[in-house]
């Protein structure tokens, strides 16, 4: 069987949870004697070309684009010159069947030209993508958005157009004067105000295309119940729908043992940007000032200068922090050696972050928010606490309770549950896959 696993961009030049799941279960996939290819985009290019490589052992397309000159609503999921180059990828490998992981930055028409040469396809879902136009259920004001509406999504839509627009203006980006973000804010405010049902229409026109090509594939996958509920509540959903756990790759933890050490010590994994909620884990530890415990942040402080700043400015006011820097995800092992306890004080709607299942793996208890898949990975007071979103004192309570009570860590712990390994996951993908094309087949 050849495999094409589509994905919106991919390692080593993007790094995240998507890409790192896409590489994992291509490696797992080929051990399974099974040709796997992978087409991406590099969404920051040039300009437009297409280019065959090998990155560790996988044959790689990557399609060259540069997003900061598409100035179309449309052309932001319909990009014509991605489908020609996806005409060539086909015409170069001929695929039996196509496995999306992200369409972002592609064309949604590559289903439909799928389609047409009877190629069995699939689609995994991993994030609000499909639903929202920043992905994370975040809106461009930085607020949650808890019940999202077209109304809603067009709102966020005459922000991003002027956003994109003031970057244009201006030689130095999200350096804009004060005059220049007031004008900013009265343009994306005049613009929503006349142009609204303009704008609603395009967001509905966009979401009836994903409705439709979500029908088209053979197979829609989710990672957790609540992001199929979330999107199933906008009719985004296939003819055949599947809850399948992201698998993760247990080798990098074989004969673990974690490093002793005096302090109880907790720790943050993950890009320093606002919806991680770093800033509300630095500001519950700032009142803490407790000796028995230490915080170990591992990130890049360059993901996000700015907000980097603010993060900064608390933890030169703490006691008791060490920034680790990063590491390559094979070291993911040693990073949880070091720790007790993780915190994971995500603002959005995160769907079932590795960093969690990692934690679980090493048999080490989680806090994090009470929001989306978080919630439905940690049951409160079995292996980890919940604390609601942006709650410094709730957080804070959080971990004095762990501090005052040391042997509950040990407790939750004992109760992590056991994780899908990615060989369990291509092995279940793989039957999928050949499910799939047997029916196929027959019609």
């Amino acid at each position: 069987m050849k495999i094409l696993i589509v994905v919106h961009t991919f390692l080593p030049k993007f790094l995240a949870g998507t890409e790192i799941y896409t590489y994992e279960l291509t490696q797992a996939l080929k051990k399974r004697n099974l040709e796997v290819r992978i087409l991406y985009t590099n969404p920051l290019g040039q300009a437009y070309s297409l280019k065959k490589l090998v990155f560790n052992k996988i044959v790689c397309y990557e399609v060259q684009k540069d997003i900061r000159k598409v100035y179309h609503f449309k052309e932001s999921y319909q990009d014509e010159r991605v489908e020609n180059f996806f005409l060539d990828v086909l015409a170069d490998y001929k695929p039996d069947l196509i496995h999306y992981q992200h369409l972002m930055f592609l064309s949604t028409n590559m289903v439909r030209i799928a389609l047409k040469r009877n190629i069995c396809q699939v689609i995994s879902v991993h994030d609000f993508w499909l639903q929202c136009l920043t992905h994370k259920r975040i809106t461009t004001d930085n607020e949650l958005c808890v019940n999202p509406t077209i109304k809603k999504c067009a709102k966020c839509q005459s922000h991003l157009i002027n956003r994109y627009l003031s970057l244009e203006s201006t030689s130095k980006p999200f350096l804009l004067t004060t005059i220049d973000k007031t004008k900013y804010k009265i343009k994306r405010s005049a613009d929503y105000y006349f142009k609204r049902q303009e704008l609603m229409k395009e967001i509905t026109d966009r979401i009836d295309e994903f409705k439709d090509i979500l029908r088209m594939v053979d197979a829609v996958t989710y990672p957790t119940k609540f992001l199929q509920k979330e999107l199933f509540l906008w009719q985004l959903k296939g003819k055949r729908n599947i809850i399948s756990t992201d698998g993760i790759q247990d080798e990098y933890f074989k004969n673990f043992k974690k490093i002793k050490s005096k302090k109880i010590r907790f720790g943050f994994i993950g890009s320093i940007v606002p919806a991680k909620g770093l800033i509300i884990l630095v500001q519950a530890w700032e009142k803490l000032n407790n000796k028995k415990a230490i915080l170990k942040i591992y990130g890049n402080f360059l993901d996000d200068p700015d907000y980097a700043k603010k993060i900064t400015k608390i933890i030169n006011q703490c006691n008791n922090i060490e920034l680790m820097g990063t590491f390559d995800q094979d070291k993911i092992a040693d990073a949880f050696k070091q720790l007790d306890v993780l915190i994971v004080p995500s603002t959005w709607y995160e769907n079932a972050p590795l960093v969690i299942r990692d934690a679980f793996l090493a048999q080490i208890p989680v806090i994090g928010t009470d929001l989306g898949g978080i919630s439905e990975l940690i049951i409160n007071n079995k292996n980890g606490l919940l604390f609601n979103n942006e709650n410094v004192d709730d957080l804070y309570d959080k971990i004095s309770y762990l501090i005052d009570h040391p042997k509950e860590i040990t407790r939750m712990g004992k109760n992590c549950p056991k994780q899908k390994n990615m060989t369990e996951n291509a092995e279940e993908m793989e039957l999928l896959y050949w499910s799939l094309l047997k029916e196929k087949n027959k019609s």
